[in-house]
């Protein structure tokens, strides 16, 4: 697998949490370039409440992505194939592309400029 075959994956589907958010995203990429499936260890969640909560019980997005993949780097140093931290209104997660990040939102996948990305986490 791939990043393309990520992307494709969630290209036109609807989000759904615990199924295509922004962390199952950033969980299948993790796992097309490490093999690691850090999704496993996400309680099961299928609303934006239980989502919420799964998240600022680890006191926020960018705590309850170091708990699952250690200490972040700044934004701008992040690479093709990276878990980023997006701002986008609100804070979420993503994978870099390059000079962009794809991310879900509630319209479906979405492409976010780099100047937006605040953390990010190599798989290498």
């Amino acid at each position: 697998m791939t990043l393309t075959d990520v992307y494709n994956e969630f290209y036109g589907k609807p989000m759904l949490y615990g199924l295509t958010d922004c962390m199952q995203l950033c969980a299948r990429a993790w796992f097309a370039q490490t093999g690691t499936n850090f999704a496993a260890q996400f309680p099961n969640y299928r609303t934006e409440e239980e989502a919420r909560k799964m998240i600022d019980g680890a006191g926020g997005m960018a705590a309850f992505i170091e708990s699952l993949l250690g200490a972040s780097k700044p934004g701008n140093q992040a690479k093709r194939g990276d878990v980023v931290l997006l701002n986008i209104g609100d804070i979420s997660s993503g994978v870099c592309l390059g000079d962009t990040a794809i991310t879900m939102s509630p319209r479906g996948i979405m492409s976010i400029t780099r100047h937006r990305f605040l953390a990010c986490w190599s798989p290498a």
